[in-house]
């Protein structure tokens, strides 16, 4: 297993705390007091078995007492979290063979495909825009050589600017110096609830800053600190590399804060209204012509391809207005300091290794800003777990790559690793489990009858996203080569310009609910949620790793594995945020006031089980509120399996069981237990085994679980919300 993310987010915790107190101790260092076979309390007999050295060979288990630590007890004997391998599961040995496969496409040599699933041409390109953009990353004497140069243009054309032609030029030129499509609009692709079936284009304010948004101009929070100093640190480094004075670096940054405070000003005069239909904010290009008199727009469109649009979908119609206020000759200086700072930071990474290893030192500033953002907002976001850098510049490089060439590089990974067996079976399971969340919610009284048909409705138009796509992206229209024809900074070009013009591409274009942009979801990865603006289950093949799931596991198995993962995502469409979305993934309310309430009187009571317990030995008592979601979603899942598996003859509930349990065997170090206990929106892992399966009678009657037991629970005590 490997962790070096998880020690530079223990780093950027202690960069964060050192800020705010000028202490630099962490609770989360210490070592743990455990002992082998000590139960959480007193009054259980259940052991918190996720936390290495927690039981011995000699620590006595029984299935009616504690099934979690029962059933995995061997596995956890023999796998020992320590502290160079602070978390070992399934999750981690499924990231680490997703690692050496796409190590052995970015590195290795190329091999054939075992999946056709594209064209041999397209194959082929795929694996030269890898081999050419691995060259242009990896091949550190060329980049040196080369230095902080390939910027220089771009910064020169920003400083080249004169007037406010020159600006319009600069922002409509498509094929000029524009390096990350500087605007002063933001533009997305849409479903509109009136036309949910076409694509539409909408224009948006721009909300975002080198403060991180722009409401910290309004009131500088820690987060809006820590960017602010991360945007200085990478100013300051390139453009002093580059030859500016310090007077002249700090002029810049000067003036980018005022235009973006100018923005921040706009922004609080414009009125939003949410409830307004569609038709309200749909503009023809004559319409925005006459609402806008100086800012470009037009002409703006026209260079992204989308100038002969039926319409836009206009977010903010207010703002409009403002675009004119922002767009002239007194606000030019401004306007170029704005757009020069944007432009440099984030190039780091694409420069010589004295730039790249800056990177590294402000890459600990946005770790830090993530855990102040969750100190203004609590997100419950996991520890970050992740590989351990046993050769830094390969990790650099893969990651680079993955980065930037997701698309071809899951295309490859998917015709080398994906079968049709695997997507088969996925999707059998998923099918399933609409079927049965079909009759499930129509017998949910609690529900109004207009809820219950809605929930059903929004199942019928739930996508699966299962294993791979079934269509994929061309690539051959992206090309780049190696050192001799180009360099790292331009290859990143080519490859935002191409995203960009795809997403264009799609205005007007019917809105195929089949898509699966495998550059912005990869199959690659050890995941599965649910996407509520999608209306959309994803389960991507690295979820099918490390014990998951296997194409020769029994029925069973594959139903308390995999196909309770299927069944917890697709509870989160029925839960207090899936409530928010509609079938189209539109954010409208299906839920009258009675709905919500009665949800959320059942959620309480599952939230105060879970506050009841003590996570660890010497423990504050859990957050149930905070993991109740995730809690729901566990006991839907599994309540979605048992009643598929009702209908299987001779369904062998005890082998369902235990891979069930089996899908959650962890051992983690003391402190990293105890870090998922306060900022993980999941229960801890053996609360998901034990917690959920002791709330159901074919559990109890499998196990014989009678009163006395640790596992046993009485009927009038269980919960379920689903």
């Amino acid at each position: 297993m490997k962790n070096g993310r998880l020690a530079k987010r223990l780093l950027a915790g202690v960069l964060l705390v050192t800020m705010l107190t000028g202490c630099s101790e962490l609770e989360q260092f210490t070592t743990s007091t455990v002992k082998p076979g000590q139960t959480i309390s007193e009054n259980s007999k259940w052991i918190n078995s996720d936390i290495e050295g927690s039981i011995d060979e000699n620590t006595p288990l029984d299935l009616k007492d504690d099934f979690h630590t029962a059933v995995n007890r061997e596995w956890m004997l023999e796998n020992e979290a320590t502290k160079d391998n602070a978390q070992i599961d399934g999750f981690v040995d499924s990231e680490d063979i997703l690692y050496d496969r796409k190590k052995a496409i970015i590195l290795g040599e190329e091999a054939p495909m075992e999946n056709p699933i594209v064209s041999q041409e397209q194959y082929d390109h795929n694996y030269e825009l890898i081999r050419n953009f691995a060259e242009l990353a990896g091949d550190w004497e060329e980049r040196d050589a080369l230095g902080i140069e390939p910027i220089r243009p771009y910064v020169e054309a920003i400083q080249n600017i004169r007037t406010l032609d020159d600006m319009t030029a600069f922002l409509t030129d498509a094929d000029g110096m524009n390096y990350t499509d500087l605007s002063l609009i933001s533009y997305n692709v849409m479903r509109t609830k009136s036309d949910p079936d076409t694509y539409t284009l909408g224009i948006l304010p721009i909300s975002d800053s080198v403060l991180s948004d722009l409401e910290q101009y309004n009131e500088l929070k820690v987060t809006g600190l820590i960017y602010k100093t991360k945007t200085e640190t990478e100013v300051k480094y390139l453009l002093g590399r580059l030859g500016y004075s310090e007077g002249e670096i700090d002029k810049i940054l000067k003036n980018c804060y005022r235009f973006e405070s100018r923005i921040c000003d706009a922004w609080s005069r414009c009125k939003v209204d949410l409830e307004q239909e569609d038709e309200v904010y749909l503009y023809t290009m004559e319409e925005l012509n006459a609402a806008v008199k100086r800012y470009p727009i037009e002409a703006e469109l026209t260079a992204r391809g989308v100038g002969d649009a039926e319409h836009f979908y206009i977010y903010v119609p207010d703002y409009l207005k403002e675009l004119d206020k922002l767009y002239q000759a007194s606000y030019l200086e401004e306007m170029k300091a704005c757009w020069l700072v944007k432009t440099v930071e984030g190039m780091l990474p694409y420069l010589d290794r004295e730039a790249y290893d800056k990177s590294e030192e402000v890459a600990l500033l946005l770790d830090a800003a993530g855990a102040a953002e969750k100190e203004d907002e609590p997100t419950g976001q996991n520890p970050d777990i992740g590989e351990e850098e046993e050769n830094p510049d390969e990790a650099l490089l893969l990651g680079t790559v993955g980065q930037h060439l997701a698309g071809p590089l899951d295309q490859i990974y998917i015709a080398q690793h994906c079968t049709e067996q695997e997507k088969e079976d996925v999707l059998a399971i998923a099918n399933a489990a609409l079927d049965y969340y079909s009759e499930m919610l129509m017998k949910a009284e609690w529900l109004t009858e207009d809820a219950r048909k809605a929930a059903v409705e929004k199942l019928d138009y739930m996508k699966v996203n299962a294993v791979y796509p079934n269509e994929f992206v061309d690539y051959t229209g992206l090309s780049f080569g190696g050192y001799g024809e180009t360099d790292l900074v331009d290859a990143v070009k080519s490859i935002q310009k191409f995203r960009t013009a795809r997403v264009f591409d799609q205005v007007g274009e019917p809105a195929s609910r089949d898509f699966w942009d495998l550059d912005k979801i990869q199959t690659s990865v050890c995941n599965a949620y649910y996407m509520p603006s999608e209306n959309s289950v994803n389960v991507l093949h690295g979820m099918l790793l490390g014990g998951f799931y296997e194409e020769d596991m029994t029925q069973e198995e594959k139903l308390g594995k995999i196909g309770a993962i299927i069944g917890h995502e697709i509870t989160h469409a029925f839960d207090n945020n899936g409530y928010l979305f509609d079938k189209d993934g539109q954010q409208k309310k299906w839920w009258e006031a009675k709905d919500l309430e009665a949800f959320e009187i059942r959620a309480y009571r599952l939230s105060q089980y879970y506050s009841a317990i003590i996570p660890y030995p010497g423990a504050v008592l859990y957050d149930g509120q905070y993991v109740s979601g995730e809690a729901i979603a566990d006991m839907g899942g599994m309540k979605c399996m048992l009643g598929i598996a009702e209908q299987i003859p001779d369904f062998d509930y005890e082998r369902f069981f235990i891979a069930y349990a089996e899908n959650w065997r962890t051992q983690r170090t003391f402190s990293v237990e105890k870090s998922y206990a306060s900022g993980d929106e999941h229960p801890l892992a053996f609360l998901r085994t034990n917690v959920t399966l002791q709330q159901f009678d074919e559990f109890n009657e499998t196990f014989d679980i009678q009163p006395g037991d640790g596992m046993y629970l009485a009927p009038e005590d269980r919960i379920s919300v689903w």
